[in-house]
């Protein structure tokens, strides 16, 4: 706003100017006139309705200098009407002059009553003596220059000269007064001020020039003059809008510039006054104004040296004050501090030093302060008697900073920062100089401090990351590949078990005391670091990979050792990563190998000590990279379930399923369980996909039994430990149920590691889970470290047999004792059994026989989707179809009796009889070697070998379920007339065999060959299917071959399945089980099938 005004005021008068210039001298009076009349009128109002935000007492000046300038308006209107009636000037005492007194007057009491500072009011007087001198010396310029060399009076003529010389006589007072006005102005308006004083001595000078011409008769509208009337009341309008002062000068500033003035302002009258002295004639008037202007200033002279008395005492004050305030303050520093003059010799020095140095006095030389042997350098000279000194330094002009000195010895060894400078003069002339000794034994021993706990952990008192990484650095150790150093990182197993069970507490005591023998078993040149956590590192320099292997032993077995913490005996293991390094390379690249090594022997097992090879960097690359595919995966729902038939073994009907999850990455194809789920159990995603599962398998649950309400199924669906340390699995649970679930539908299977949790949380879901009827089970038991004491108290409903154990079952199984334990365990604290893996008859009927409750098993079905499942319950797929995706024939028909076949005499053998059943069964196993060589690879060439022999006993066991009845009875009568059964030999050796024969290249071995184990089993073999042969007769050798096709066939595609993981060790086994049906061609003897059918059907 404020350039604005400004603008709008040198507009106006530059238009006025113009307006005046082009009106000429004929209209140049009224124009002017009319002009100023206009513009005095405008500044009058501007000044009295100024912005209302103007402190009252300023705000009363403004409005007097307003009425000034309406009134220097009616000045000019009235000039404006004589020279529009009359064309002249208004005569002498007119009201233009009337007006022309009141406006000056105005700007008088407004200077005067200007609102000055209450801190500044005893310089007012000393401002009105520089106005009167001032006044004085405008008067006498006055009456020197113009109202002596124009004499006159009222008599002829001279009232109008008189009348203009009394304008500049009011003129020269209001520009005293202005100077009263900025000299006592408050803070805050020194601005307005000045516009202030402008404008009077811009008035004034207007006024004189008027004054003169009017009394010199050449007055005729100057354009000069008339422009400076204008000019100052713009002025004053610029100065009411100036605002006020935002840097008041401070009050040291503000007095130098008072007293620059007072100085100056006399010097100019005297100047003045003895020029016109010397240069004019003299009078009584100007004798009497030169005294009056000479006595003023020797008043303002007085003023001020009264002035300057009253500054110098205070200031002489205000230093005695200060000294007494410097040297008080300087006495209570802790620290001392000795002044010395040019010569050394004390000038002050303060308690802190009085107290150290009782002997020191002012005026002794500083060679005094101390004895020889007290302070010592560094560097060993006695700093006291030496040039180099920090005093004697400083006193040559030097500047000494940093100084030590060492005092005492033992517990009162101190330790002294000096620093010392020159004093200096004004012109740089030395003076003296300065100590300052500051004592910073506690601070060294504070930083020493500091730097130790920088360095070392806190809670087992080891180094800490930082101190590794120095102890690298200082080696220069720390790239892979061998070298001078090693780094074993151990991490401690299932730590966070104990924090959750007997709190963080107890977990720092274990911390504590696996630091304690960390750092007993270590040897010179090993140093122990705790990473933070259960992180441990031992840094070998030098060491090699021996000396780093053995170190891990100690290591480990110092740890094996149970740890009694808070009354509790703690087993603790430890897992090691060994990562070897060399002079290059850095901290983060060995930690990382260490640790990629600590983590594979944590996959193999825990509680041992791994070394870090280059293929185990790319394993974990590969796994960071499966982490993040999977995370993908489950945020674009790429996984699937799958659901395996639970059996019950007393009815042989569906039971239930286990809910599976399966997932398909398009460029890793079929990802398998074993190696996702142990990805999303370290990285927490389990959490979500367990919860995902769930949720998925319950809502498929829902439509299964709203499909067949008539036989609800039971659903099983694993938990992951981490999902039972969540409350997130309770609030799940509940809200399935909440929508329909039914609770005895759903069964929540756990580890054996998830029931041996110390974990209160853990503990409280699974009874929380109990209590709302959902049955748990334990999976994979017997593989596990769960006791029995929390089996028995852990509200379980099932138990799950591992399927290792299931699998070596057989009649001389190591396993059978593990499983009848099991069993027996089960059902005295009512648990049922669910056995997994069932893949062959024989595993079947064991654990039906002895008592077992349901099984599960690729014998009954792989796993299927849920079409399937759906497709069996509406009565769209039979028993039989479905069993059919598994891996064998229907095992649920031979749940009505046992395989074994009764006991008969022995029949005769028929020789045509088995000439057809041995003709049979070697074109079926011609036929599928031939076309295994054909259509697959030699190594699923090999697996029909298994197809001959599996065809010889299906041929029994056909023949016996066929036609047993009958033939007890033809047994009987045949047996004794029987004649020999032929002998067909194989190949000799060294002979080709037959083109598509999966025989080896040597030939069959005739029997006199066969291995010692083996004469029996071919003596059995031959018994065996002889008696078969006899029994079946005609009608029973048509059966023995269709049933031989279809259980060879199967046989046969089982085996190819099988050929690309059993291996070589299935290559030797089915070379001697060809070798055992060649060669029962030739000496049918008694067998037990059962053993042979069990053996192949395992393989």
């Amino acid at each position: 706003m404020r350039p604005a005004i400004y603008g709008l005021l040198l507009a106006a008068v530059a238009s006025y100017l113009t307006v005046v210039w082009l009106a000429g001298p004929p209209a140049r009076g009224v124009v002017a006139s009319a002009g100023l009349t206009l513009g005095h009128g405008a500044c009058g109002l501007a000044l009295v309705l100024g912005h209302r935000r103007t402190p009252p007492g300023l705000r009363r000046v403004w409005r007097m200098c307003g009425a000034s300038a309406l009134l220097s308006a009616g000045i000019f209107g009235c000039w404006t009407y004589y020279a529009v009636r009359y064309d002249e000037l208004p005569p002498v005492l007119s009201l233009a002059d009337v007006f022309f007194v009141g406006s000056v007057v105005l700007l008088l009491f407004a200077a005067l009553l200007w609102p000055g500072n209450a801190t500044r009011r005893r310089e007012r007087r000393r401002y009105l003596v520089d106005g009167a001198v001032l006044a004085g010396s405008l008067l006498l310029l006055a009456w020197s220059l113009v109202i002596r060399p124009n004499p006159g009076g009222p008599g002829d003529g001279s009232w109008q000269t008189a009348v203009a010389l009394l304008y500049p006589a009011l003129d020269v007072l209001a520009v005293a007064a202005g100077v009263y006005a900025l000299g006592a102005a408050a803070s805050g308006t020194q601005k307005a001020a000045r516009f202030l004083l402008c404008a009077v001595i811009v008035l004034a000078v207007g006024d004189a020039n008027y004054a003169l011409q009017v009394s010199t008769g050449t007055w005729n509208y100057d354009l000069t003059t008339m422009t400076l009337w204008l000019l100052a009341f713009c002025l004053l309008v610029a100065g009411r809008f100036a605002g006020p002062s935002t840097t008041p000068l401070p009050v040291r500033v503000a007095d130098l510039r008072a007293s620059r003035t007072s100085v100056i302002a006399p010097v100019v009258p005297v100047f003045v006054a003895i020029l016109l002295a010397v240069a004019t004639p003299s009078d009584v008037v100007t004798i009497v104004l030169v005294a009056a202007v000479l006595v003023l200033v020797l008043v303002r002279y007085t003023l001020l040296g009264l002035a300057d008395r009253s500054v110098v005492e205070g200031l002489q004050s205000d230093v005695l004050a200060d000294s007494a305030f410097l040297a008080v303050t300087l006495q209570h520093l802790a620290d001392p501090i000795l002044a010395c003059d040019a010569n050394g010799r004390v000038r002050f020095f303060n308690a802190a030093l009085a107290q150290q140095r009782p002997e020191l006095r002012v005026g002794a030389h500083m060679s005094s302060v101390g004895s020889v042997d007290e302070i010592f350098r560094g560097d060993g000279l006695t700093p006291w008697q030496q040039e180099e000194l920090p005093m004697t330094r400083a006193l040559r002009g030097d500047t000494v900073i940093d100084e030590v000195a060492v005092i005492g010895c033992g517990a009162n060894r101190r330790t002294f920062h000096l620093s010392a400078r020159p004093i200096l003069g004004a012109a740089d002339e030395l003076l003296g100089a300065v100590l300052l000794k500051h004592d910073i034994t506690a601070e060294r021993a504070t930083k020493g401090d500091l730097l130790r706990r920088a360095l070392t952990d806190e809670l087992t008192g080891l180094g800490n990351r930082a101190q590794l990484r120095q102890d690298l650095h200082t080696t220069g150790a720390g790239s892979l590949g061998g070298g001078s150093c090693a780094l074993l990182l151990l991490d401690l197993d299932d730590f966070k078990r104990v924090n959750d069970s007997l709190g963080h507490r107890h977990g720092d005591l274990l911390l504590f005391e696996i630091a304690t023998r960390i750092r007993a078993v270590l040897r010179p040149g090993e140093r122990a670091i705790r990473l933070g956590g259960d992180e441990f590192v031992v840094f070998l320099e030098p060491a090699d990979a021996a000396e780093a292997t053995a170190t891990a032993k100690r290591l480990l077995l110092a740890l094996e050792a149970p740890v009694r913490v808070a009354g509790t005996e703690l087993t603790i293991s430890a897992s090691l990563g060994i990562a070897m390094g060399h002079t290059q390379g850095d901290l983060d690249s060995l930690l990382g190998a260490a640790d990629v090594a600590m983590y594979m022997a944590k996959k193999r097992g825990k509680g041992m000590a791994v070394t870090f090879e280059p293929y185990m960097q790319q394993a974990a690359q590969d796994r960071l990279s499966l982490d993040s595919d999977l995370r993908r995966a489950v945020r674009n729902n790429q996984l699937h379930l799958v659901y395996q038939p639970i059996v019950s073994l007393k009815t042989g009907a569906l039971a239930g399923v286990e809910a599976l999850v399966r997932w398909h990455d398009d460029a890793r194809g079929d990802v398998s369980p074993v190696d996702f789920i142990p990805v999303a159990e370290d990285s927490g995603l389990i959490l979500a996909l367990g919860e995902w599962v769930l949720r998925s398998a319950a809502a498929q649950l829902q439509r299964w039994n709203e499909q067949a309400p008539g036989m609800p199924l039971v659903l099983s669906v694993n938990v992951s430990t981490r999902q039972l340390e969540r409350p997130g699995l309770l609030a799940v649970v509940d809200d399935l149920l909440a929508h329909g679930l039914d609770p005895a539908c759903l069964v929540l299977e756990i580890t054996e590691t998830a029931l041996s949790l110390d974990d209160s949380v853990a503990a409280q879901t699974l009874q929380s889970l109990s209590d709302r009827r959902i049955a748990l089970a334990v999976d994979d038991f017997g593989t596990g470290y769960s006791s029995l004491t929390r089996l028995r108290d852990a509200p379980l409903s099932r138990l799950k047999i591992d399927r290792s154990f299931v699998s070596e079952i057989s009649h001389a199984g190591s396993h059978v004792p593990i499983i009848d334990a099991t069993l027996t365990m089960a059902y005295g604290l009512g648990l049922s059994v669910t056995a997994e893996g069932i893949e062959t008859a024989e595993q079947l009927h064991y654990l039906r026989g002895v008592g077992c409750d349901y099984a599960q098993g690729y014998l009954f079905a792989r796993p299927l989707s849920a079409q399937s499942i759906s497709d069996l319950l509406r009565g769209h797929v039979s028993w039989s179809g479905l069993i059919g995706e598994g891996r064998h024939a229907d095992p649920l028909l031979e749940l009505t009796g046992p395989l074994d076949p009764p006991a008969v005499a022995d029949p005769a053998p028929s020789s045509q009889s088995w000439e057809d059943a041995r003709a049979a069964a070697v074109a079926l196993a011609e036929a599928v070697a031939a076309t295994a060589a054909d259509e697959v690879t030699a190594e699923a060439a090999r697996t029909a070998r298994i197809a001959v022999d599996v065809a010889s006993v299906a041929a029994f066991r056909a023949s016996v379920k066929a036609d047993q009845v009958a033939a007890l009875a033809a047994a009987a009568v045949t047996l004794s007339a029987a004649p020999a059964a032929p002998s067909i030999p194989g190949p000799e050796a060294g002979d080709d065999p037959p083109a598509g024969l999966p025989f080896p290249s040597k030939g069959i071995p005739l029997r006199g060959e066969l291995p010692a184990r083996h004469v029996d089993e071919v003596t059995a073999t031959q018994q065996a299917v002889v008696r078969a042969a006899s029994v079946a007769a005609a009608a029973a050798a048509a059966k023995i071959a269709v049933r031989v096709a279809a259980v060879a066939t199967a046989a046969a595609t089982a085996a190819l399945e099988a050929a690309a993981v059993i291996g070589e060790q299935l290559a030797q086994d089915a070379t001697q089980a060809a070798a055992v049906v060649a060669a029962s061609t030739a000496s049918p003897e008694d067998t037990d099938l059962q053993s042979q059918d069990r053996r192949w059907r395992q393989r």
